[in-house]
């Protein structure tokens, strides 16, 4: 199986690294000239000097008080820090309590996951009545995902106890919910469910993001690429603690309109694998990534995550 989906993110890479080189060259070039040609020589050099990109348009230096701005740090530094135009840093991660002999997703449900099949509106709720607009538990709720284009959407919910809030926008898949604001005691009280069908005492009939008890966020170890972008993975970790039990991890990818593919297999038994790809993985546009897992005789318990930055196409 090939390593990389998408090889137009090496060169982006690459691409990225030259420009900085030329950057740093062109500022040593500036200061020979300012020693031995003055500042008058090396200010007509330089006012002459462009960069020009693949569509021919000119474009400037960045400068710090009329200086060359060198960036010197690493080019995942910069799309961490939002220096990388259309470029975003993302750390996923999730865990399963009590994973099966058979593959289990790791995510609190501890079951495989179901995606939504079309855009829907979810509802969200919490197995206890504290959980709700003035109470002493959860209050707000930001949920995230894409829509029927893949495209990325959010929203906050002001949760209402066990009974459900529809969401604004319709769903085609939910990855990530977080706790925004509490009462008295700081987190959630109950279990806060993104679901769809009957709500029951505050669980939906089809669950698909939950927020376990105290934690304030959902942790799911799987995602999509967005709509027109790509994802490049550089590190994946996992780790058990249950002695005396062999442990297994596979890390999926499934292209639109194909299947899940694994890409990554390992084993372990009370230890943790914990690889960084020299290659980042490429994942092309509406990828499913998901991690699994299995214990011998069941019973395991798995956390899993995995970094990367996905960008624009």
């Amino acid at each position: 199986m090939p390593n990389v989906f998408h090889s137009s993110g090496e060169d982006k890479y690459i691409g990225g690294r030259m420009r900085k080189k030329a950057v740093a060259i062109l500022a040593i070039i500036v200061a020979v000239i300012f020693v031995l040609g003055g500042c008058e020589v090396a200010d007509s050099v330089f006012s002459n000097v462009r960069f020009v990109d693949d569509s021919g348009t000119v474009y400037g230096i960045k400068q710090i008080d009329g200086k060359p701005r060198v960036s010197s740090v690493p080019y995942l530094y910069d799309i961490a820090e939002g220096n990388v135009a259309n470029h975003y840093a993302l750390h996923k991660f999730g865990y399963n309590s009590t994973v099966g002999a058979a593959e289990e997703t790791i995510w609190e449900e501890s079951t495989p996951y179901s995606y939504l099949a079309a855009a829907t509106v979810l509802k969200i709720s919490s197995s206890d009545v504290d959980d709700t607009a003035a109470g002493a538990g959860a209050r707000t709720v930001a949920i995230s995902g894409l829509d029927t284009n893949y495209d990325e959407i959010n929203e906050t919910i002001t949760l209402n106890g066990r009974t459900a809030v529809n969401s604004v926008n319709s769903y085609l898949r939910i990855f990530r919910g977080r706790v925004l604001t509490a009462g008295a005691t700081e987190s959630n009280e109950g279990t806060i469910y993104v679901g769809t069908g009957a709500v029951v005492a505050g669980v939906p009939a089809n669950v698909y993001a939950t927020i376990t008890v105290g934690h304030n966020q959902s942790l799911m170890a799987f995602w999509t690429v967005p709509n027109a972008h790509t994802a490049y993975m550089t590190h994946f970790y996992a780790s058990t603690g249950v002695a005396n039990k062999t442990t297994e991890i596979l890390l999926y990818i499934r292209p639109l309109n194909e299947v899940f593919q694994v890409q990554r297999r390992y084993h372990i038994i009370a230890g943790v694998v914990d690889r960084t790809f020299t290659l980042p993985l490429g994942i092309v546009a509406k990828s499913d990534i998901e991690v699994r897992g299995t214990a011998a005789g069941g019973g395991g318990a798995i956390s899993a995550s995995f970094d990367m930055w996905y960008e624009a196409n």
